[in-house]
Formats: C-alpha cells, sequence, structure tokens
C-alpha cells in the first residue's frame, strides 16, 4: 500500500470576519515512509517561501506504521535494520512534505471548519492489560476503559459548504500487518484515509481528488488495533481484518459544531537529556541519551 503525506494550510481572514472565516488550502503527495525530521522540512520552506514558514507557525501532526522503509531515523537503534542512516529515503521524505505543502498553498480557499468528538468502540485493546493494572487505583476509576477511545475530527468545508477535506487523531498503533510483512504499508491508518477519500472523491487515483482526508495519530501507548489479540505466526491462521479508525465516517457527518475564534499556536523545544522523572516517593530518574 502507498503511503501519502497529506497538508493543511489554515490562516485566518482577518478583513472579513475575524471569528468565523479561515482561509485553507489542502494537499496531498504520494511517498513511501513516515514523516520526516521537522527541522528540514522548515529550513527548505523558509529557503522556498522567504519566511513565511517556520518552527512558529509549522506543525507535523504524524502517524506513523510499523511497515514503513527505514533508514530515516539517526538513532543507531532504528537504523541497525536498515545498516545505518539512507539519505535517499530522508530526503524522499522531507520531498514529500514539501510537495505537499506547495500543492495546498496553491489550492487556497475561504470556508469554514467544523469538529466534532466522540467513542469509537470496538476499534482497539490494551495490548497490556496486566501493566494497566499497575497504574494507582484512583487513577483508572476516572476512566471507563484501559484505552482511550475518544476520536476528534475536524471537517473543513468551502464557501459553498462542501466538504473539503478531514483531519482527526485517534489512539491506536498502526499494527495491524503482522511481523511477517515485508512490504511497505501506511497500515490501518492509511487504509482508512483511501477509503474514506474513495467514498468522497469517487475511484480516483490517490492524491488526484478534490478531497483530503488525513487519520493522525493520538496517545497509541498500548493501544493495539488487533481485537482478538496476538496471533502466534505459525499457525497460518489469516491475519486480522484492519479494524482501525473506520469509524471516523460517523464524527464526519455528524461534525456540526463551527469552530470559530483567532488561530494561536504554543511552541517549545524540549531536552530529553535533562529532563527528570519522579518514581515514588523518594526515587528520581535521569533520562541519558547514547551518542
Amino acid at each position: 500500500m502507498m503511503c501519502s503525506i497529506p497538508v493543511l494550510l489554515l490562516f485566518q481572514i482577518l478583513t472579513i470576519s475575524p471569528s468565523r472565516a479561515y482561509r485553507f488550502g489542502l494537499g496531498m503527495f504520494d511517498i513511501t515512509g513516515p514523516a520526516a525530521e521537522v527541522n528540514m522540512v522548515v529550513m527548505e520552506l523558509q529557503k522556498r517561501y522567504d519566511g513565511i514558514f517556520n518552527h512558529s507557525n509549522v506543525l507535523l501532526s504524524a502517524t506513523h506504521t510499523h511497515s514503513g522503509p527505514g533508514g530515516y531515523f539517526q538513532y543507531f537503534l532504528y537504523s541497525v535494520t536498515s545498516l545505518g542512516f539512507v539519505k535517499q529515503n530522508f530526503d524522499a521524505m522531507v520531498t514529500g512534505i514539501i510537495k505537499s505543502v506547495e500543492i495546498a498553498k496553491s489550492n487556497m480557499m475561504n470556508g469554514k471548519i467544523y469538529v466534532a468528538k466522540g467513542d469509537v468502540l470496538n476499534a482497539s485493546i490494551n495490548r497490556s492489560p496486566a501493566s494497566y493494572e499497575l497504574n494507582p487505583a484512583e487513577e483508572r476509576k476516572r476512566y471507563q476503559s484501559n484505552v482511550d477511545t475518544e476520536m476528534v475530527l475536524l471537517k473543513f468545508v468551502n464557501s459553498s459548504g462542501h466538504p473539503v477535506g478531514m483531519l482527526n487523531w485517534f489512539a491506536v498503533h498502526a499494527t495491524s500487518m503482522n511481523m511477517t510483512n515485508t512490504l511497505i504499508s501506511s497500515d490501518n491508518k492509511g487504509l482508512a484515509a483511501l477509503m474514506f477519500e474513495e467514498r468522497l472523491n469517487g475511484h480516483r487515483n490517490v492524491g488526484q481528488g478534490p478531497f483530503v482526508g488525513a487519520f493522525a495519530q493520538a496517545n497509541e501507548g498500548d493501544v493495539s488495533p488487533n481485537l482478538r489479540g496476538p496471533k502466534c505466526i505459525d499457525t497460518g491462521r489469516p491475519c486480522d481484518y484492519v479494524h482501525g479508525s473506520c469509524n471516523g465516517r460517523e464524527l464526519f457527518e455528524a461534525a456540526k459544531e463551527e469552530i470559530s475564534g483567532s488561530i494561536s499556536f504554543t511552541h517549545q523545544f524540549v531536552d530529553m537529556t535533562k529532563m527528570k522523572v519522579q518514581y515514588g516517593v523518594s526515587l528520581v530518574l535521569k533520562i541519558y541519551s547514547h551518542p
């Protein structure tokens, strides 16, 4: 399955109506792999667009797949299977994001944004419930499930009220493809996006229709899409069908609450090598980074 990068550009139109009018563009470009290093993307955008884009207004809300090409990360353990860093893979991902931004910028339009929130049930399980039970009882009582089942969805419509885009966040790992898979795949989130776009664009090539849909990642932690639990790779039994985020269609139709107000942002760099974690009453752990 081919991976693609959808991009949303969002601006506020102060000259029309500060509370409700927005200007956005949506673009998509096909690559094979997950989102690349944001610093490289921002640097390239700054060069091409003379400072319009920078760290203050560029946010990559990514998903990930366990079936992507290796070699794009510069940490040793992540690059063992690819025998080191592969610049060609890395450059392809950066180029894909840049191309998506270019398409989105050339496709700017006026419109409105609607938001919906709701539970997506029977789409995920906790892959380590025993570990979850080690959390304090008072914390576990705050939730009805041992996984986060809430999906947050934004629906984008043009000035005529016609849907042109969708972006949602849902917590589930992209592990519907099992560990014997040797092909590049965008997994459950990619399939959900393809199926969603096909419903609205008809049978067109990926990325060629006017509607752009994105199933982004949330706090997936120990959340698995394999509802029937782990499977032994030696039994020959068929893999689970992709459960993923296919309930997004219902939330998309239910998005009625219009978003208004100004656009703002919060951005922070965190040096994880200097972070300390409180464990128990007296033990403080420091996070170390290996060169």
